[in-house]
């Protein structure tokens, strides 16, 4: 017989404990656990086959911005191969969208924290190669010690998508507030070629479609650890991201 976990459940939690699990019980909930309505699941299921085919179509004509770069980068042979990881903010928003298999990454209230650190762990976890990194310039900014052990790893790529601050406050009404730029977005005018040198890592600069997809294509025979810095500065990232959504919900 399933039991209700305790007298009463205030966190509305969806489970339910076995004591004995003989094999009334386990045809109990494997009856419990049948297919649903078939229709629904259908209509759902062409839905998201819609939006991937209108998303393909937007990105085949989408301009330089970093919401093509993330595309590039999650569609790539690459990402099909590798331990893909992404930072928090725009990078996992990205993903939803653009990821076509599993991916890793960093949230909670400090998830900006140690993505570099945790690509590694999570690469060398799964032998150590082909980890793929896509994360924003202040994430990377944040975890820069880390690229020291970034060079034990092999067959790894860590694609930044430099837009020159936290982008993602660009969502929040605080973007509207006096002083926004240089206390909440934080423009640092930095690029990422020292800091790889530093390092001993590979390095590309990208600001097209076609440089980005070259560096990509040329990572894939390339033992040694590579970041490739997309820079997308100047462009409205999220109002580009915004507009893919509605064009997906169309």
């Amino acid at each position: 017989m399933l039991e209700p976990h305790g007298d009463q459940d205030f966190l509305a939690r969806a489970e339910a404990v076995l004591p004995r699990p003989d094999a009334t019980a386990l045809a109990a909930l494997a009856s419990a656990c049948a297919p649903g309505d078939v229709a629904w699941r259908e209509r759902w299921s062409s839905a998201g086959q819609r939006a991937t085919a209108r998303l393909d179509e937007a990105m085949a004509v989408e301009p330089w911005g970093e919401v093509l770069a993330a595309h590039l980068v999650l569609t790539h042979p690459l990402a099909a191969r590798a331990r893909t990881h992404v930072a928090s903010s725009m990078a996992v928003r990205h993903a939803n969208l653009h990821a076509r298999g599993s991916v890793g990454c960093n949230r909670g209230l400090n998830g900006i924290d140690g993505t570099i650190g945790t690509f590694v762990g999570a690469t060398l976890a799964g032998g150590g190669s082909h980890g793929l990194l896509l994360c924003g310039d202040l994430a990377f900014l944040h975890d820069l010690p880390a690229l020291a052990a970034v060079r034990g790893l092999t067959r790894s790529v860590l694609v930044v998508l430099n837009n020159d601050g936290g982008g993602i406050f660009d969502f929040l009404a605080v973007a509207k507030v006096p002083d926004y730029q240089p206390w909440v977005r934080t423009p640092h005018g930095m690029g990422f070629a020292h800091a790889a040198a530093q390092f001993g890592l590979g390095y590309r600069r990208v600001a097209d479609r076609g440089s980005l997809s070259e560096a990509l294509d040329r990572s894939l025979d390339d033992a040694r650890p590579l970041v490739i810095e997309c820079d997308v500065r100047g462009g409205d990232g999220v109002e580009r991201h915004r507009r893919l959504l509605r064009r997906l919900g169309e």
